[in-house]
C-alpha cells in the first residue's frame, strides 16, 4: 500500500506542475501565487540532512518573500515529527483531501445526449478561458501564470468540454502516465448542475483512456464534498488515502 501511495503521489505531482519550483535538501518548494494549495506548498521527497526548524524557517522566508502563505503538504508517507513541529508553530490544517482510484475495466458510458461533447489531445487557450469562467478565476496574476502551468504539463492529456451551443458548460482534464489517467479540472456551470454532467465528463475521459489501453484512474476530492464523492463512487472509484495541508498565514 505504501509503495502505491508513493506512486500515485508521484503521478499527481507530475500532472500539475507549479509555476516555480525550488529543490532544498530533499524538500520541493512549489510556488504558483497561491492558485492552488497543491502547487503552492512544500513537498517532502527524501530524507533531510538539515534540522527541521532550520528548513521550516527557510521555507517561511521564501513564502513571505513571494507574498503567499507557508504551506506543507502532509500525506501518509510524511514523517510524524515534522507535522508535530508544524503544529507547534501554529500551522493549521486546511483542504483535507481524499484520493480515489478505479479499475477502468468497470467503466461504462454515461453520455448526456442533450449537449455536445468535445474531446481533444491538447489543452487550448479556449479551454483554459472557459475553465476560468467556470471556476471564477479573476486574479490578474493567475490569469497570467496558470496557462503557463497547463502548458508545462509533461504528460499526454485528454481535454474535454461539454457545450450548450457555443457556451462551454463543463470541463475536465485527464493526465496520462504509466497505465493511469488522473482526473483534474472537473467543473460544471452552476445553472447546469444536477444533470449528471460531471459524471459524463469523468466517464468520457475514463472510456477514452480505456481505449488507449490504460488500466486505472485516480482523482482527488475534498473530504467533505459528499456530492462529488457519490458521483465518483458510482463510477467505481474506491478510497485509497487522505492528505491535507498545514498552513501558516502571515
Amino acid at each position: 500500500m505504501r509503495d502505491y501511495i508513493k506512486f500515485i503521489e508521484e503521478l499527481s505531482f507530475n500532472a500539475w506542475p507549479a509555476y516555480k519550483t525550488e529543490l532544498y535538501d530533499d524538500w520541493l518548494i512549489r510556488y504558483s501565487d497561491f492558485y492552488t494549495h497543491r502547487t503552492n506548498c512544500v513537498n517532502v521527497i527524501g530524507a533531510s540532512s538539515l534540522p527541521v526548524h532550520e528548513k521550516v524557517d527557510y521555507c517561511e522566508m521564501e513564502y513571505k518573500r513571494l507574498h503567499t502563505p507557508s504551506i506543507f503538504k502532509i500525506n501518509p508517507l510524511f514523517h510524524q515529527d515534522l507535522e508535530l513541529y508544524l503544529e507547534s508553530q501554529q500551522y493549521e490544517i486546511e483542504h483535507t483531501t481524499d484520493t480515489y482510484i478505479c479499475n477502468l475495466s468497470s467503466i461504462h458510458p454515461n453520455r448526456n445526449m442533450n449537449y455536445e461533447i468535445v474531446v481533444s489531445s491538447s489543452i487550448t487557450m479556449e479551454w483554459i478561458l472557459a475553465l476560468f469562467q467556470l471556476n471564477k478565476t479573476t486574479n490578474p496574476s493567475h490569469l497570467n501564470i496558470v496557462p503557463k502551468m497547463y502548458e508545462a504539463i509533461p504528460r499526454d492529456v485528454l481535454c474535454i468540454s461539454i457545450k450548450d451551443g457555443c457556451k462551454t458548460i463543463a470541463t475536465g482534464l485527464g493526465i496520462i502516465e504509466r497505465e493511469h489517467i488522473g482526473l483534474y479540472a472537473i467543473y460544471v456551470a452552476e445553472q447546469y448542475r444536477n444533470q449528471q454532467l460531471a459524471k459524463t465528463v469523468c466517464s468520457t475521459l475514463l472510456l477514452k483512456a480505456k481505449e488507449q489501453n490504460l488500466h486505472y484512474g485516480y482523482l482527488q476530492v475534498v473530504t467533505d464534498n459528499t456530492i462529488a464523492k457519490k458521483v465518483y463512487e458510482s463510477l467505481g472509484f474506491d478510497y485509497l488515502y487522505t492528505y491535507w495541508f498545514r498552513v501558516k498565514h502571515f
